[in-house]
């Protein structure tokens, strides 16, 4: 990605979700889908009670909140203060545990056991950000641990203002020498609500790329990957 641009990009994303983020709820992301959706992901990695989770680009936090819910040591990074400051909401469950920070320099050692970023705003720019941005939370993960990242996309390669991956394009993106049992799924969160962790599978992310054809609506394309060992 040039440098420049990058930076604009990046003053940009910070300015409007500082402003959008005054709204408490803006994504309302609350409610029993996102919440099976993210024990689907507990369950599906394998991480355990009082394991280390980063929340990168957490936004205001909804997704954090259920991982906190499942045992983890949860810390949130996001672009916006605004939106860490909506993390007040739960108490003192994240106290401590908030750093704003970009994505592509997350300010953190590679110390945790599950890494989790989902549809960052980088995403939507393209194959070259998405890889770039997948290559920074990799280097937050203990080797060993723990990937995982979604992105919300139509899965037809297309969009207007963004960019729609697929699941090849999603992919590409995991094709890295330090990274070792990738695994792509697609579904969506009734999905999860249904099967839990089991709708992470061959049979339901094919019948969800066929319902691609014929519907236009978001699915959750969902990457899992450990850290090579050194």
């Amino acid at each position: 990605m040039n440098s420049d641009a990058t930076v604009e990009s990046r003053k940009r994303l910070a300015a409007h979700y500082e402003s959008v983020y005054q709204n408490s709820d803006y994504f309302g992301q609350a409610g029993s889908l996102y919440r099976a959706f993210v024990s689907a992901i507990v369950g599906k990695s394998g991480v355990k009670v009082n394991a280390r989770a980063l929340d990168t680009a957490c936004g205001q936090g909804y997704l954090s909140r259920y991982f906190a819910q499942h045992g983890l040591a949860v810390w949130c990074c996001d672009l916006s203060a605004a939106g860490l400051q909506s993390l007040n909401r739960y108490g003192a469950l994240f106290k401590g545990k908030r750093v704003v920070g970009d994505a592509l320099h997350p300010p953190f050692q590679p110390a945790f056991d599950l890494v989790f970023q989902r549809s960052c705003s980088l995403f939507k720019e393209g194959p070259d950000a998405c890889r770039e941005v997948v290559a920074r939370l990799v280097d937050c993960a203990r080797p060993g641990a723990s990937v995982c990242v979604v992105v919300n996309s139509n899965l037809r390669g297309t969009g207007t203002a963004w960019f729609e991956h697929t699941p090849d394009t999603f992919r590409e993106a995991f094709a890295s020498p330090h990274l070792e049992d990738v695994a792509i799924y697609v579904v969506n969160k009734v999905d999860c609500l249904l099967l839990g962790r089991y709708s992470f599978c061959r049979p339901v992310t094919a019948v969800n790329i066929l319902m691609s054809k014929f519907v236009n609506r978001s699915f959750e394309i969902v990457a899992f990957a450990r850290r090579r060992p050194d």
